[in-house]
């Protein structure tokens, strides 16, 4: 469940950044095409690793990312 939600939330918040995702994703220091997979669930258990660096990317806290 908890997946579930970051997965959602970390799309949301990548949709509302007004970056691209390209260069969050270049940030994070992760590639877009393995962020999208997160995303969709094809990569069902991300490491707290990438949680804080997406964050971070995003300017957001790891709560706001797993905030139900």
């Amino acid at each position: 469940m908890l997946n579930a939600v970051f997965r959602a939330n970390l799309g949301r918040a990548m949709q509302a950044h007004p970056d691209k995702v390209e260069a969050i994703c270049r940030r994070a220091g992760y590639s877009s095409s393995y962020v999208r997979r997160v995303i969709a669930g094809h990569k069902p258990n991300p490491t707290l690793l990438f949680v804080e660096c997406m964050a971070t990317a995003l300017d957001a806290s790891v709560a706001d990312l797993l905030k139900d």
